[in-house]
């Protein structure tokens, strides 16, 4: 297969916009598209070289994964040891602990499953590995464990004039899987080959001539139609967008077709890839994508803040700079050894056998050593311990609810304060956020004499018929029956004088920190939002519906505004700044930056405490914003156990504002 430099210019335009989109630049709000792009490029490429040696009888599994050896290990390996350099000088003990984790699945081809496992809402680990992009690497590399062996088993069955319809059949069977998995496990099919290999297989029904070739104006107009998909992918979705769902074959789609109509003529859109610029990029596109998460990731952890502008730009030119040499200086002089005689075909698969082995050796062996504690003072040894992981909250259902009151969190272990007799007379309702006050309002109710009822779900804000927008859809129907439940079980307690509202209610409005990923606006039956405006108004009419279906009954109603949040774990920054010798206050924020994001939210909830006597606000920010700055470190005391929860110490300045019932 000759080199087309048009191929070239697409793997530049699938990694510029995922580097753009992970530095947060406006504008690439689909930039993450260019991992689906990839995917099926090298489908067609690979699949191409194996189905020709094929034909020609010469194809070698042991060659096959020479090649893959020599073109994916050199540049993996020193980005693999660079990041591990950097981290034992900035990463706390937990968090090397687990990046030695990280780093053992990310050699061994297995971070999708790491991530699969580890990185969603309940995770401790909040701020992103510095090897999350490695899951796409795991992916492509899973596929060619098992594509290779299927086609040399068509091949040798005798099926070969049935490979182009048994391809196809394999390319609708894991479209249709995927689209169906996105609903049910977003989580599994974000990083998971199955729900991943349709766009790999796109790419190889190409090669396999699966589709009629195209000449002529048909080619040119493919080429040009196959571009502007692959554009508007990038600048129109967004991370709300389900992935992989329908709307990835917008990109994915426009790539093929760029592949497909190169195959026979150089067409005007093959010529603009072509252009110098883009061919350069895209020979470095492959260190490009290893270098850039690392260096947008790492800076932020020891900043423990978002990168400004111009750190942006440094970054995106410090990736570019250090892709340029290693494809100079490791990808190419690796590419150009030749594999013959045969004995370099072992060596080769030998030697990425041992450097992989060791980078997962030295993973593991940081995990297995906690994260050498020994690098720390007493003070960022302290600190890092507020930190750990926290037991699964017995009274945080994460149960999908159904349909009855038993589907609530279970009675005996969450009652609360006095907690020696069935009848509760307050409840403490909400997401996460209540689940924190846990500790602090065990003590409060037990020196007011009070049992108090935690009824508490993870992402589910205790307002009536109204849900988070986020992937799994069933996450609407989950909240939606879940508060209504809760409501019922007040309504059937008429001991109950108090309820207590708690949320992290920036979160639902677009209000948070700014993370990757996505944003949970909150959705109502009467509005569905199309940004954080939309989502306010929809937060407000549903606090309203709810104080008042309590109020109505005599129950006074306490809501906890929102808290402030922080970039990262204050706990992890704390201890990161006593290991680097930095002052703690590098780890606080401005009482106006968390108003900015909390105030209007706040404003809505003081306009319903003015209106009804049974409503009271407790402020947080007046307790944990002194001076104007919230500082997670006050007198020597961690009041934040990650980037938006207290610790005991911090529910109990919350807490000693409640009133009595």
């Amino acid at each position: 297969m000759h080199h087309r430099q048009d191929i070239d210019g697409l793997r530049a335009l699938a990694v510029l916009p995922v580097v753009l989109y992970h530095a947060g630049v406006p504008g690439f709000s689909g930039g993450f598209t260019g991992v689906d792009v990839f995917f099926v490029i090298s489908g067609f490429l690979i699949t191409k070289m194996i189905a020709d040696d094929l034909s020609g009888g010469r194809f070698s599994i042991a060659e096959f994964y020479a090649r893959r050896v020599r073109r994916i290990v050199p540049a993996l390996a020193v980005v693999l040891l660079a990041v591990t350099l950097c981290g034992l000088i900035v990463f706390t003990p937990q968090e090397l602990a687990r990046y030695g984790t990280t780093l053992a699945m990310a050699s061994l081809f297995s971070a999708n499953v790491y991530f699969w496992q580890t990185s969603n809402y309940f995770s401790a680990e909040a701020e992103p590995s510095p090897l999350l992009h490695t899951w796409s690497l795991a992916v492509e590399e899973q596929f060619y464990i098992f594509w290779p062996l299927g086609l040399m088993l068509v091949f040798w069955l005798g099926f070969k004039t049935h490979l182009r319809w048994l391809t196809l059949l394999g390319l609708v069977a894991a479209i249709a899987a995927s689209f169906i998995l996105v609903r049910m496990n977003a989580q599994f099919s974000f990083y998971m080959l199955p729900t991943r290999a349709w766009e790999l297989l796109l790419g190889a029904s190409i090669a396999l001539g699966c589709w009629p070739l195209l000449t002529g104006r048909a080619a040119a107009v493919a080429s040009g139609a196959g571009l502007l998909a692959v554009l508007a992918a990038v600048f129109l979705l967004d991370a709300s967008t389900e992935t992989p769902g329908p709307w990835l074959l917008l990109p994915c789609i426009g790539a093929a077709l760029i592949l497909h109509a190169g195959q026979t003529q150089a067409t005007l859109m093959a010529r603009v890839l072509s252009l110098p610029p883009m061919v350069w990029f895209g020979l470095i596109s492959y260190s490009l994508y290893l270098w850039h998460w690392p260096l947008i990731i790492l800076p932020q952890l020891v900043l423990a803040r978002a990168l400004t502008g111009l750190e942006i730009a440094v970054a995106i030119a410090a990736s570019i700079g250090l892709a340029a040499l290693t494809w100079a200086y490791v990808e190419t002089p690796f590419r150009r050894m030749s594999l013959t005689p045969k004995g370099m075909i072992t060596r080769f698969n030998a030697g990425g056998v041992f450097a992989l082995g060791l980078m997962a050796a030295i993973g593991l062996s940081l995990t297995n050593a906690e994260g050498l504690p020994q690098r720390a003072n007493t003070a960022a040894l302290a600190a890092d311990a507020k930190g750990k992981p926290m037991p699964p909250p017995p009274c945080l259902t994460r149960e999908r609810p159904s349909g009855t009151d038993d589907e609530l969190p279970p009675l005996k272990p969450c009652l609360l304060g006095r907690g020696s007799e069935r009848a509760y007379q307050a409840v403490l309702w909400g997401d996460s956020h209540a689940n924190h006050l846990r500790e602090a309002l065990d003590d409060w109710g037990k020196a007011n004499g009070i049992t108090i009822r935690q009824v508490s779900k993870a992402l589910c804000p205790p307002l009536l018929d109204t849900w988070p927008t986020v992937a799994p859809r069933n996450t609407r129907d989950d909240c939606f029956a879940f508060n209504r439940q809760v409501i019922h079980a007040i309504e059937s307690s008429p001991e109950i004088r108090q309820v207590i509202l708690a949320a992290r209610w920036p979160h639902y409005t677009g209000d948070s920190v700014p993370r990757h990923g996505l944003t949970p606006l909150l959705a109502g039956e009467r509005r569905v939002p199309t940004g954080p405006d939309d989502a306010r108004k929809v937060l407000a009419e549903a606090l309203t519906e709810t104080v008042q279906a309590l109020t109505q009954r005599g129950i006074n109603v306490i809501v906890i505004d929102p808290l402030p949040d922080y970039f990262q774990s204050p706990a992890k920054c704390v201890a990161r700044a006593a290991m680097l010798g930095l002052e703690t206050h590098h780890c606080s924020v401005s009482f106006g930056s968390v108003w900015q994001r909390t105030g209007p939210i706040t404003q809505i909830m003081r306009s319903l405490a003015a209106s009804d006597p049974k409503v009271t606000v407790i402020e947080t920010l007046a307790v944990l914003c002194p001076d104007d700055q919230c500082n997670p470190w006050q007198g020597g005391t961690l009041l934040f156990r990650d980037d938006n929860h207290v610790t005991a110490a911090g529910a109990a300045k919350i807490i000693e504002k409640l009133p009595a019932p």
